[in-house]
């Protein structure tokens, strides 16, 4: 998902695509991006966290980038499955 702003775009799983996009997939996908040198542990927490502060974030007026049907648009980055 992209805040329109930055357009660089940041992950969190928000389930509002496809029943594939899940906290334990963006997991697996930073721990393999880290080497598997990442913090298990905070990884998880931050995974399970990261779609409640986009939520947040939308709240507090960030724009992201919009489907057509208005949901916030996803896109995969690199060494995102």
């Amino acid at each position: 998902m992209n805040p329109v702003a930055a357009q660089g775009g940041m992950a969190a799983t928000l389930k509002n695509v496809d029943d594939q996009d899940t906290w334990e997939a963006h997991a697996f996908d930073t721990v393999k991006g880290s080497d598997y040198l990442a913090d298990q542990d905070a990884v998880a927490i931050l995974t399970r966290e990261a779609p409640g502060v986009v939520i947040d974030l939308e709240h507090m007026g960030v724009l992201f980038s919009r489907l057509s049907d208005g949901r916030i648009a996803k896109r995969a980055f690199g060494g995102h499955c």
